[in-house]
């Protein structure tokens, strides 16, 4: 198991890892645009600020196992940097293996690389969310609340048209 920078040649793999969270996700009832996740990350693996990152697992036989992105930022009150959790999936095959581990550890060397304050890591996805909080439990991380959510019935956008103002 290899975990490595994610490059433009991992894109389609990223695309499709996301369309199967999206697809088995609470997030399913909103449109996924494959053009604006291709923007994105093309976005993160390109920047040369070390903003943001994205990570690879390829296991023994070639093939992600799975995806993590983060990104360095500030909360509202205080310049200090923190990392923030964008995404992170791992093939159900080997979910909460080796893949997910070395990820996390990845994603928290980068980090402490930055000199981030903490690390911000949410389970937003709505799936097997015990087994997340055990593994992140053991890593060091602490629960400190949860997420809550409600579908409105508003897309936010007109068909080809700009946002809608409330």
């Amino acid at each position: 198991m290899t975990i490595r920078f994610a490059t433009q040649q991992d894109i389609d793999t990223l695309i499709e890892y996301w369309r199967q969270f999206h697809s088995q996700s609470v997030f399913r009832h909103l449109a996924f645009d494959e053009a604006k996740l291709a923007t994105n990350m093309t976005r993160f693996i390109e920047d040369k600020s070390g903003a943001f990152c994205c990570f690879v697992a390829d296991g023994e036989d070639g093939k992600a196992y799975g995806v993590l992105a983060g990104q360095i930022d500030t909360y509202y009150f205080s310049d200090d940097p923190i990392a923030k959790l964008i995404f992170y999936w791992v093939h159900p095959e080997h979910r909460y293996g080796p893949a997910a581990v070395k990820l996390m550890l990845a994603f928290r060397q980068w980090a402490e690389n930055r000199r981030a304050a903490e690390i911000m890591v949410g389970v937003t996805s709505g799936e097997a969310v015990e087994l997340a909080d055990r593994m992140l439990t053991k890593m060091g991380f602490r629960f400190t609340g949860g997420n809550y959510f409600a579908v409105l019935g508003g897309k936010g956008r007109t068909a080809g048209g700009p946002a809608r103002e409330s």
